[in-house]
């Protein structure tokens, strides 16, 4: 098998959009002679950060999101500083230690993957523990944010019945669970949540 790619973005015609989201205009040599013009999406790089308190529970963000859901329940995370040049686990110290108040002084890898196979974004998940309580350090866009914090059996609860439906905070959960930093009690999740 040959290392070479059988397809691949020969030139970048122009762009529109801004950090947040662009449309990048490409030609794409898709292999045996068949060149095409067409577009690929680009969204900035993010970091989630999935946190434990020494009281054994989990802060989530309850915000609105514009584009489409509406209010969600969400780990907090962020975009990736571009010009700051962050790294992924100073992204996720900054983005929860803004929208919660938390500085964490242990933080771990998780997961990192890509949340559409053709768009050029990577999530980076967290797990973070030994938490200090400060101040939320919100922008203005985040006025209507506030912290909820449930243990891990309400968090599942919150996924099971859907009331958790973003996929990274979702996937954060699963793997936190399965490297065995998240202990969920079947009991509590029985009870469901508050919310």
């Amino acid at each position: 098998m040959s290392d070479d790619p059988p397809k691949k973005i020969l030139r970048t015609i122009g762009e529109t959009g801004d950090y947040f989201a662009r449309l990048e205009h490409v030609e794409v040599d898709f292999g045996k002679g068949k060149v095409k013009e067409t577009y690929r999406a680009v969204i900035p790089d993010a970091a989630l950060v999935l946190a434990l308190t020494d009281k054994g529970k989990i802060p989530l963000v309850h915000h609105y999101r514009v584009f489409g859901r509406g209010w969600v329940y969400e780990l907090p995370g962020g975009i990736m500083d571009k010009e700051e040049l962050e790294s992924p686990e100073i992204t996720a110290l900054r983005e929860l230690e803004e929208e919660t108040g938390l500085a964490a002084h242990k933080i771990k890898t998780l997961y990192k993957y890509q949340p559409i196979s053709d768009v050029r974004c990577n999530v980076h998940l967290f797990f973070a523990s030994d938490l200090k309580k400060g101040e939320p350090m919100r922008d203005e866009t985040e006025h209507e944010m506030e912290v909820v914090e449930v243990t891990p059996g309400q968090l599942w609860a919150m996924v099971l019945d859907g009331t958790i439906q973003d996929s990274a905070t979702t996937l954060a959960i699963l793997i936190a669970k399965e490297k065995g930093l998240l202990k969920i009690d079947m009991k509590d999740v029985k009870k469901g949540h508050p919310f």
